[in-house]
């Protein structure tokens, strides 16, 4: 397995978590007496859609458990170890960046 991703497991993740997207923003998009579970097509969405969540979690689960992989002896790669630490300072930036308290950074001072 190396360094490679297993893509059919990313793929099924993301389509995971768009039904998951799509199902949170159904109700604003369809006029409610036109979604009624108990008819074609919105049967087949609503238990697909039923399955989103375990299949989120459980490949998300497969994918961590594969990216925590180890040598033999317990210790992890140096470029694996700096690769995490990115990542992690990425997705710190970013979740930051979602609530930043200003609409640029001139405007800090009058927050």
């Amino acid at each position: 397995m190396g360094g490679t991703r297993l893509t059919v497991l990313d793929a099924v993740k993301v389509f995971a978590m768009i039904m998951m997207m799509q199902g949170h923003t159904l109700d604003s998009l369809v006029l409610a007496d036109q979604l009624d579970i108990s008819r074609f097509p919105w049967i087949v969405w609503f238990h697909i859609r039923g399955a989103t969540a375990p299949i989120f979690l459980t490949v998300s689960g497969i994918l961590f458990t594969l990216t925590l992989r180890r040598r033999d002896n317990g210790s992890m790669q140096p470029a694996q170890a700096k690769q995490r630490v990115r990542w992690a300072g990425v997705l710190m930036l970013i979740g930051y960046l979602l609530v930043f308290p200003a609409a640029n950074v001139l405007d800090l001072p009058d927050v």
